[in-house]
């Protein structure tokens, strides 16, 4: 019963976030829902093209080209969610799909906050800001930021052009799977990326100045 109230509660945030979304062209779109069913559902249109995750990986990385068109998308899309009072707060490639004419669509706004609220929303480690890596306490004040996002959308960008998932170097992911609390892992995550050299661009085709808005993200 608690699994299938916390699945309505997350279920009501993305219903509740993608009706007030519905007007972009790079946000997906919410065709019915409901909520009152056991347990509650929502449809979205089919996005047929997976996800940007699809370009995580050394051996074949975007095309610098193709991925600044997606990058000037991704960052309407979050000027039109920032514009509504709300913060994603899970961006990263897999919540981001692709459809038949190569334009992308952002999902997945069930960790999403309005600006008002004092309540933390953990992202996934290696496209989290930093700062958003505190776990919820009681008697903590959490503001939610847009920075997270900024941070998110460098990190996503970077991701898919280099093939290589900013910090996630097989020794940070192994430090995080050998945390043994959740507080112990986000405070070691915080750590790594406060004290890790900035991620390297290596030999990657993309252009200086792109680098510098992705690199000023995060």
């Amino acid at each position: 019963e608690c699994g299938l109230t916390e699945l309505a509660r997350a279920t009501q945030r993305e219903v509740e976030r993608l009706t007030q979304l519905d007007k972009h062209p790079h946000i997906v779109t919410l065709l019915d829902t409901n909520l009152d069913e056991e347990p509650p559902f929502y449809v979205m249109e089919l996005v047929g093209r997976g996800s940007l995750q699809q370009w995580v990986t050394v051996s074949a990385p975007a095309d610098p080209r193709r991925a600044l068109r997606w990058m000037t998308q991704i960052a309407d899309a979050l000027s039109y969610v920032h514009g509504k009072g709300l913060i994603h707060c899970d961006l990263k490639p897999a919540n981001i799909l692709i459809d038949e004419r190569d334009s992308i669509r952002v999902v997945d706004f069930g960790q999403s906050r309005v600006f008002t609220e004092s309540s933390a929303s953990l992202g996934t480690l290696f496209y989290m800001a930093p700062e958003q890596a505190v776990p919820a306490q009681a008697g903590t004040t959490i503001h939610p930021d847009v920075r997270w996002d900024v941070y998110a959308l460098g990190a996503t960008l970077y991701a898919i052009l280099t093939g290589h998932v900013p910090y996630a170097t097989p020794i940070n992911v192994q430090q995080m799977k050998q945390s043994t609390t959740l507080d112990q892992r986000l405070s070691n995550y915080r750590e790594l990326i406060d004290h890790d050299p900035r991620p390297s661009w290596g030999h990657s085709r993309v252009n200086p100045e792109v680098r510098a808005v992705i690199d000023k993200c995060m």
